[in-house]
């Protein structure tokens, strides 16, 4: 998914991104969520950077699509570094609670915070 260039530029992607975020520790009790984009993505890098996503790797010719293959950046973020709505994101009470995981395509890969689901503490051996 891409949004129309009239938006872009707009802060809309990084207050969707921090829907996801914000819907991922706080509503599934996530641990970590990653998100991956194309190095010639510069402003999706940018909105991860802004959410507090550090940069973890560098793949090359990781992703083939439009017919060639593309570099990949992989962003994380863990459950004690994010700061949440408390530092200018959103709740989860309004519509973006629904509509988030819906928009892990404009990130490349944010979508795979599903991925990170199961939370075990090592210390207990079991879920929390």
């Amino acid at each position: 998914m891409s949004w129309p260039q009239a938006y872009w530029g707009h802060g809309y992607a990084t207050e969707a991104a921090r829907g996801v975020l914000a819907f991922g520790f706080d509503r599934l009790g996530l641990h970590r969520i990653w998100a991956e984009c194309v190095t010639e993505n510069v402003a999706s890098a940018h909105v991860l950077e802004k959410l507090g996503m550090r940069r973890e790797g560098y793949f090359r010719e990781h992703a083939y699509f439009k017919g060639r293959w593309w570099d990949s950046l992989l962003y994380a973020v863990l459950d004690h570094e994010w700061h949440g709505p408390a530092e200018g994101g959103i709740t989860g009470n309004g519509p973006w609670s629904v509509a988030a995981p819906c928009l892990g395509n404009t990130l490349c890969g944010a979508s795979s915070l599903i991925r990170d689901r199961s939370r075990v503490h090592p210390a207990e051996g079991a879920n929390r």
